[in-house]
Order: structure tokens, then C-alpha cells, then sequence
């Protein structure tokens, strides 16, 4: 009796879950309470939105981290789920998280909203008094455990993107794929609060500028690299987001020298200063802390 308690609950918490592979051209959810009892317009506007964004030629997994590196880094058996817990611990009602994946434009690859989370906020006082006693009594049912649901369909949902994680793809975009993401994806919420976590190595490494020479990343010259970069145009506006960036030289030679990895950090710090984004913490490569606050 206890084992199909167990099992019934289980099979309870997973069933408004969907997550998709990356290539899909739907975008999964964790079902609405609103939308189970038809009261879609009566959902409060989100106040808060996280958007998860993924460099899909950075190795997360162990196995691509072996195909750039002979030896293994006891961070690559880690980050995966350092990455996965910051995203799903993040939500509090209402909010929305919203995973994206990037690599490289000039090869088709573009910018892709894979998962769109929201956990349900309270409805208005107002709502109530329109709703027939069996929408209450539904919405109260569902709204028990929806959080709990979007938070597992989060975690679940950026593994499954990690995982399929793709090291021989030859370029990284970095610079064109944030300016993408910007003109494409952050206007869509104006008026919420928005906080990015950026999974990346952060070496750039396209037609605008590469930081790797003969295969071996370099100390940059953060101050002309950023000049570059703006002369590109590839400094876009942030909105004054919240950013928090995870995976700095992973899978490289980067943190064989100090001076090299402050020399990258410098210029993603001068990057994001110039596009009015609020840079937290760059992890080097994760993050010294277990919230994104």
C-alpha cells in the first residue's frame, strides 16, 4: 500500500511535465492552473523572468569534455548539475524561466528558445468572485504542486539541453548570438525584473575576433577587444538585466595562466558594463554561490 502511495505521488508531480530535445520545434511547459480551469486572462503578468542561456559548443558532460582535453577536470562532473540547480531553485510564484540555446549563427544555428517555464502566481482577489465553486476547488488542486512541477521540469529540462551539448561545432558566436537574444527575446517581458545566467565558456571565437591562436587561448587585449566590438555593433542593449555567467574557460587552457583568464573575465566585464547589463558574478568556471540573489 505505502510502495503505491509513493508511486501514485510520483506519478502525480510528473504528470503536467513536458521537456523537449533541442531541435524541437515546439517549446514545452509545465501545464497551467489558470488554463486547466479556462481562466487564462485572469493569470497575473510576470514580475520576474530568468532566461537560461546555453553555448551548445561548450562541453558539459564528461564525454565532451574529453574530446578537447586529455585529462579530466573535477569541475566537468559537477557543473552540469551546478547549472541545473541554480535555474530551478530560482522561480518563486509567478515567475518564468526560459531556456535558450546558442552557438553559431553564420552556420545556421541560430538562437532558440527550447523550454518556457512559469510558475503560477495567486490570482487577484477579483478573480475569485467570477470563478464557479468547481474552477476553486480545481485551481486549488493543481496550484498545490505546480511550482514544485516547473521546478523539476526546469532541472530536468537544461540537462537534457547540456547533454546534447555538440564540441565539433567549429565556430562560437558569442557576440552575435547576444546580440540576437537581445534584439529577439528580451523585449518581450518590459516590465518584469530579468536576471540572466549565460553558460559558457566565453571564448569567442568567430569571423569578428577569436580568443584562440593555433588552438591555444592567448592573453587578450580586453580594451582594443572591446573596441572591436563595438565598431562591429555587437554590443547590445542589456536593459539593465541582472547577469550571472557560468563555464568561463571550461574545456580549454585558459586556467593554466591567471593573467590569461583575467584578461577574458576583463573584457566580458567591460562588455556587459557597456550594454548596461548588471554583471554579478562570472563564474571561472562556476559560481561561488548557490543562488542567483
Amino acid at each position: 500500500m505505502l510502495r503505491w502511495r509513493i508511486l501514485s505521488r510520483i506519478l502525480f508531480l510528473f504528470s503536467a511535465v513536458w521537456v523537449l530535445f533541442p531541435g524541437s520545434s515546439a517549446v514545452a511547459a509545465v501545464e497551467s492552473c489558470y488554463d486547466r480551469i479556462s481562466a487564462d486572462s485572469d493569470r497575473p503578468a510576470p514580475e520576474r523572468v530568468l532566461y537560461v542561456l546555453v553555448d551548445q559548443t561548450t562541453p558539459w558532460t564528461e564525454k565532451e569534455y574529453r574530446k578537447k582535453q586529455k585529462t579530466i577536470n573535477p569541475v566537468s562532473k559537477h557543473i552540469a548539475r551546478h547549472i541545473s540547480q541554480l535555474a530551478s531553485n530560482w522561480p518563486k510564484r509567478g515567475d518564468i524561466v526560459s531556456i535558450i540555446t546558442f552557438s553559431a549563427i553564420s552556420q545556421g544555428r541560430d538562437v532558440a528558445e527550447v523550454l518556457v517555464i512559469q510558475a503560477d502566481g495567486l490570482p487577484p482577489e477579483s478573480a475569485q468572485d467570477r470563478w464557479r465553486q468547481s474552477q476553486i476547488r480545481a485551481f486549488k488542486a493543481c496550484f498545490r504542486n505546480q511550482r514544485l512541477k516547473a521546478r523539476i521540469a526546469i532541472g530536468r529540462g537544461i540537462r537534457n539541453v547540456l547533454e546534447h551539448a555538440d564540441g565539433s561545432i567549429r565556430r562560437s558566436e558569442i557576440l552575435q548570438s547576444m546580440h540576437r537574444f537581445t534584439t529577439t527575446h528580451l523585449k518581450r517581458y518590459p516590465n518584469a525584473d530579468i536576471t540572466l545566467l549565460i553558460a559558457s565558456d566565453f571564448l569567442e571565437n568567430s569571423s569578428v575576433m577569436s580568443f584562440y591562436r593555433k588552438g591555444n587561448t592567448f592573453e587578450v587585449d580586453d580594451s582594443a577587444a572591446l573596441e572591436r566590438t563595438n565598431q562591429a555593433r555587437l554590443i547590445p542593449d542589456f536593459r539593465g538585466a541582472k547577469v550571472f555567467g557560468v563555464g568561463l574557460g571550461l574545456g580549454s587552457d585558459l586556467f593554466k595562466s591567471f593573467k590569461k583568464t583575467q584578461s577574458v573575465a576583463d573584457f566580458w566585464e567591460g562588455y556587459f558594463k557597456h550594454g548596461k547589463g548588471n554583471l554579478i558574478e562570472l563564474g571561472r568556471p562556476m559560481l561561488q554561490r548557490k543562488n542567483l540573489d
